[in-house]
């Protein structure tokens, strides 16, 4: 009977517009009456290859053609072993931004994801780089 009752209730405050459903992100959804500008996210870890125990950064850059002013967001998300994650935001203000993934302490490969999140009139995009491990010297 809850479930009946919080169904209706949720029917009744969408069809009264109240709450909204998408599953669209707001920039893509701001792309719906006209014509988004593409983007090209690119990430460049600096270095590419460091020695464990090492920091590491990467350089997030959002182009697009002609002279647009890019803004918005860049979510960076690295993946790598012994289940390594770190997430992290930067704002973005049409220059490259560089976030640090602090010291990397196991060897391997280390998947780097960066997503720009658009404001209205610019389409989201995604850049992946990788960054290699290597064991330290003894």
């Amino acid at each position: 009977m809850k479930k009946l009752i919080a169904g209706l209730f949720t029917a009744i405050l969408t069809t009264a517009g109240f709450v909204a459903v998408t599953s669209a992100t707001p920039a893509s959804a701001a792309c719906t009456s006209y014509v988004c500008i593409p983007t090209a996210t690119k990430a460049t870890p600096a270095p590419k290859t460091i020695k464990a125990g090492k920091a590491a950064k990467v350089k997030v850059a959002v182009t697009v053609r002609g002279n647009a002013t890019v803004r918005g967001s860049v979510t960076v998300t690295a993946t790598g072993p012994g289940g390594f994650r770190k997430t992290f935001r930067l704002a973005y203000n049409n220059r490259p931004v560089t976030g640090s993934l602090g010291k990397l302490r196991k060897p391997g490969k280390y998947k780097v994801t960066a997503t720009y999140t658009g404001v209205e009139g610019f389409r989201n995009s995604t850049g992946k780089s990788v960054i290699t491990v290597k064991k330290k010297k003894r």
